[in-house]
């Protein structure tokens, strides 16, 4: 049971008459928890309900997005935000705006002090093979079957191996001189990289597109494994990089950035 008290009143319309006990109780909140709740139930998506949507009722709950909250309130927020099991992710999945800071700060000092070139790159490529021997190593021998807090934490985007395995490719190529092909190709993909990040991490796209398309690979063999894992991933992205171009098309079409700009100075 998620908390709520609910009976039918009619033949279209149930009544609420009881909800969690950290449920804020606006009215807003709890017809939208009910509306997903309908949604997930006629979509026939039962595989872990409650947990979804529990999740978007605590993401609902917590603040009225219409209503002012005092500046000791917020400060509570940022503390509750620093002392949480997952400070860097939010109940949607998203990231925060403490690891968003947290990587921008590490980018300003890695400029600041040039460790692109200060580090050695001996130093960074056995950095980088150590958390990805670490990672791979939590992943096959102390990940699975296993119900610690922390399971998961080598795992995630946000894991410190995998920052450090990012950080390290960070500093290696930070400093490389590319010729002119190589200039010409980053100049053409850079552009549409986090849209394709976007687009296939996008909720609909991943779960009409994505989810349990690719089981069949699991009874492959080990070596095909790795070959059409990689054809998939490089698919997803050209097709990433396609749908990308089209918005950057169309935006320059609909002369975007210049109704944007106007919006701008017209609330200034």
């Amino acid at each position: 049971s998620l908390g709520f008290e609910i009976r039918p009143f009619g033949k279209d319309c149930i009544v609420v008459s009881g909800t969690p006990a950290d449920f804020k109780g606006e009215k807003f909140s709890v017809e939208d928890s009910m509306e997903e709740l309908a949604a997930y139930i006629e979509e026939g998506e039962e595989t872990d309900l409650f947990r979804r949507a529990a999740e978007d009722i605590v993401r609902r709950s917590n603040f009225s997005y219409t209503a002012e909250i005092s500046e000791r309130e917020a400060g509570a927020v940022i503390d509750e935000l620093f002392l949480c099991q997952e400070p860097a992710t939010s109940p949607a999945g998203g990231y925060t705006f403490m690891w968003l800071c947290a990587l921008y700060m590490v980018g300003a000092v890695i400029r600041k002090f040039d460790l692109c070139r200060i580090i050695p790159p001996l130093v960074r490529w056995g950095v980088f093979l150590l958390a990805l021997l670490f990672t791979w190593l939590w992943k096959t021998q102390f990940y699975y079957g296993k119900d610690w807090d922390i399971s998961g934490m080598f795992i995630s985007y946000t894991s410190p191996t995998i920052f450090l395995m990012a950080t390290a490719l960070l500093l290696f190529f930070g400093n490389r001189r590319l010729p002119q092909v190589g200039k010409f190709i980053v100049k053409v993909v850079a552009p549409t990289t986090f849209g394709v990040y976007l687009l296939q991490d996008q909720n609909y796209v991943r779960t009409y597109f994505l989810s349990r398309r690719y089981e069949e690979i699991a009874a492959m063999s080990p070596g095909i494994i790795p070959l059409r894992v990689i054809g998939i991933a490089l698919s997803i992205y050209v097709v990433g990089i396609a749908v990308d171009w089209a918005r950057i098309f169309l935006f320059r079409f609909l002369t975007v950035k210049k109704l944007r700009n106007w919006i701008d100075h017209l609330f200034d």
